[in-house]
């Protein structure tokens, strides 16, 4: 029953796309996007969180339900389960995308930041996905993620509102991430990974 349950939400798919992106991750993901729209306050925001938002959407691409009939058909606890893993399976594989650079790096560069600022951009597409789709909540992540970075170079005072954390200060937003990653579990728990 579990292969079945496996298989239906396309777990093998999965796990390939995520090593496929995790390894281009490795190659371009130490990268940066330098925002210098304000030169007095110039950002940087890491390639690594463009794979994790892209790896996060075909993650949800590849995950949505499958079993058509037996996902709108079943409301029960089996059904919200699945839909939960599912939803946490689809946040945590992305991370690969950060966490396969960290070998490469000095021991003094800080990095957790950029693993919570992952966190929160892939949340945000298991947040949307159920109701916008997977390609549309990915365009989003990605859109939020480069206004993240111009907010960040452009109104620095506004840091504190923002869920991510900016190149200059470089400090983990555990908080922000940890609200949504439990708003998408309970999201998919709620619409079983699909909008009704």
């Amino acid at each position: 029953m579990i292969r079945v349950l496996l298989l239906s939400r396309g777990i093998p798919l999965v796990i390939l796309a995520a090593a496929l992106i995790a390894g281009v991750s490795a190659v371009i993901g130490s990268h940066v996007i330098d925002i210098e729209f304000s030169p007095v306050n110039p950002n940087r925001i890491p390639v690594a969180e463009l794979c994790a938002i892209v790896s996060a959407t075909i993650t949800a691409v590849l995950m949505r339900p499958r079993f058509w009939e037996w996902d709108r058909g079943s409301i029960g606890m089996r059904a919200r389960v699945i839909a939960v893993v599912s939803s946490a399976v689809g946040i945590t594989l992305p991370m690969a995308c950060v966490l396969v650079l960290v070998p490469g790096l000095p021991d003094f560069v800080p990095w957790v930041w950029v693993l919570t600022n992952a966190f929160v951009l892939v949340a945000v597409v298991q947040v949307l996905a159920p109701f916008i789709g997977a390609l549309s909540a990915g365009v989003t992540a990605v859109l939020l993620w480069l206004s993240f970075g111009l907010l960040h170079n452009v109104k620095p005072d506004l840091a504190w509102l923002l869920p991510t954390s900016s190149y200059a200060e470089r400090t983990p937003d555990w908080l922000a991430a940890g609200i949504l990653i439990v708003l998408a579990l309970l999201v998919h728990a709620r619409t079983l990974g699909r909008a009704r």
